[in-house]
């Protein structure tokens, strides 16, 4: 299954769900200009935008955007949290998800 196969099981159900989109990154970062992930109102996922903490946080505000029923433009910082020297990346990020109902 593909991307465009599961929007499409998700639109024969008539769930409401969430297409989250890399639109814009800064520094070295896993995430990618145009990579997707679709996430529907009961949390379930598919495909990923870049994995770790910061995805975890992309998919509660994804969750909330299908709650409120808006689009929105986000922009995320990271940094990571550990102290050893050179470990970890540090990046921005930008997404738009875009509910559909």
């Amino acid at each position: 299954m593909n991307t465009l196969e599961y929007q499409v099981a998700l639109e024969r159900k008539n769930a409401t769900y969430a297409i989250i989109t890399v639109v814009d990154t800064e520094g070295s970062s896993p995430y990618t200009i145009g990579k997707k992930m679709i996430i529907d109102s009961l949390g379930d996922s598919y495909g990923t935008v870049g994995g770790g903490a910061l995805e975890s946080q992309i998919k509660d505000d994804a969750l909330a955007s299908i709650q409120e029923g808006k689009s929105i433009l986000k922009h995320y910082t990271h940094t990571p949290d550990y102290v050893e020297e050179g470990l970890g990346c540090r990046f921005k990020a930008s997404v738009f998800i875009e509910v559909y109902r």
